[in-house]
Formats: structure tokens, sequence, C-alpha cells
């Protein structure tokens, strides 16, 4: 199994050490010390000039990913401007304030993504780890007529597998 190396980046010093250091992908953000915000366009812009692929995280805020409408409507536009920059994809997150996917939100983000799109969701999802990797993969087959769950077992991935 290939393993890539995908790094997390809020400076251009940041990114050009992760492509020295062999990043095989990165994801963009500003301000990483608390958890990463949506990148600025000039950072997507020089990113999207690099030798490796990147992805913007789009989050407009700090705190919980339950968004409003107009946070909704200001995450369309960060998504515009990654895809005006030319970058490979973004990386997309919301949840309900249950803390359970809000696939609605997430594929009403991913409508505007034809390239590569990831959802993140780990640290803020509480339930079953088993049905949030279901949703997850529903949307991606959704979006690109294919989802692939790990080929490596994981502990929701066998459950998965007989449902």
């Amino acid at each position: 199994m290939s393993v890539l190396l995908e790094v997390c980046v809020d400076s251009p010093v940041g990114l050009n050490a992760a492509i020295a250091g062999g990043a095989d992908r990165i994801e963009l953000c500003s301000s990483l010390a608390v958890g990463g915000l949506t990148p600025s366009p000039g950072f997507m812009a020089l990113a999207a000039k690099s030798t490796r692929p990147a992805r913007a995280m789009i989050r407009p805020r700090v705190g919980d990913y339950v968004y409003s409408e107009s946070e909704i409507d200001v995450m369309r536009g960060d998504i515009d401007a990654a895809r005006a920059a030319g970058l490979a994809g973004v990386v997309i997150g919301a949840s309900l304030s249950n803390w359970h996917l809000d696939e609605k939100t997430i594929r009403r983000l991913a409508e505007l993504e034809p390239r590569t799109l990831a959802i993140m969701h780990g640290s803020s999802y509480e339930g079953d780890a088993a049905t949030l990797l279901r949703q997850m993969a529903d949307v991606y087959e959704e979006r690109y007529g294919c989802a692939t769950l790990p080929s490596q077992p994981l502990p929701a991935h066998d459950a998965l597998v007989g449902s």
C-alpha cells in the first residue's frame, strides 16, 4: 500500500518547506494555531503555481462547523476563489448542532467543486464512526459516481462491509 504525505500549511514558508520535505499534496489554510481557516486568494494563487497539488481548507471562522446561511455564502465565494486560483480542489466540513455530519450543506458546497473534494470532519464529530464513514461515502458516490472506502481494515470499516 502506498502512502501519500499531505501537509497542512498556512504560509509561503510552510508551503516551500512542505515541498522540500517531500509532501505529495498540500492543504492550504490560514491560522493553523486556531485549527485552520480559509487561506487568502493570494496564497491560493501562489500555491497553484507550485509543483504539488494543493487544496484549500474552506472554513470561514474559528469554532464549530455549524454554519449560518451567510457563512455558507462566504464559503461558496471561497470555493469560487480556490477554483479561480487553479487549485486542485477544496477541503470542506459542516456539522449539525448535534455534532453529526450536515450532509445537506456538504452537498450544497460540493456542487461548486468540479475537481477534488475532501471532507474534514474528525475532531468535531460525535457519534458512531461507521455512520460518519457511510455518510461521507454517500456524498462522494453522489458527487463522483464512486466512493473509495479504506482498503485496510478500520474498526468501523468491518461493520460497513457487512451492511
